[in-house]
Order: C-alpha cells, then structure tokens, then sequence
C-alpha cells in the first residue's frame, strides 16, 4: 500500500528473512498487486532504497500490471529496470505456491 508503516514492514521481512540464518532459502521473491503496487513505484514508495537494496542482494520483485494499469503507472514509473511486471499477480502468488520451495507471506 502507500501507507509507510505497510511498506516497511513488507521489507523489512524480506530482510529478516534474508537474515536468518536458520531458514535455507532458494529465491525469494516479492509480488506486489493492489494498492502494494505503490512499494515499487518512483512516486509511490516510501522505502525505494530498500526496495533497491534488496534487487541488488537478489531478492525477485513483480509488478502486477493490472494493478499498475488500475493505479495509472507505467513501466518507466517502476524504481528499476530488474522489477519484473507480470500480467496479474494473483496469477504470480498461484504459480509461486505451487513451485517446490516457494511459501506465500502476506503482510499489511
């Protein structure tokens, strides 16, 4: 969402999770749809450095294009060129969840 506290606590999971050394982990991936769009645009959110700290340390970021195209955003509005916009992120979270090795986390 575009409420800072949200945006915060959705990375800052994904970095505590990077950080326990108790969980063996493959990829981790992030999908952003609804209003959590505003996570991985420039004039959205509130913790881009994050955002593109955790690209960097290869944590997987989608964008569900039907949630960009609801809110008006474009893929030049994304905070980087590595955020991968797929067609719906419902889709995505199904598609992840069913992969071996994936877990669905939902936070606010």
């Amino acid at each position: 969402s575009g409420d800072a506290s949200a945006q915060n606590h959705a990375v800052a999971n994904v970095s505590n999770l990077l950080n326990d050394q108790s969980v063996d982990l493959g990829t981790v991936a992030l999908v952003a749809n609804g209003r959590g769009i505003k996570l991985l645009v420039e004039d959205g959110s509130n913790v881009a450095g994050e955002v593109r700290s955790l690209l960097d340390n290869g944590v997987e970021f989608h964008a569900c294009h039907n949630s960009m195209k609801a809110f008006e955003y474009t893929e030049s509005d994304l905070l980087d060129p590595a955020i991968e916009v797929v067609p719906a992120g419902v889709g995505t979270l199904t598609e992840l969840q069913a992969a071996e090795g994936y877990a669905y986390i939902k936070t606010p």
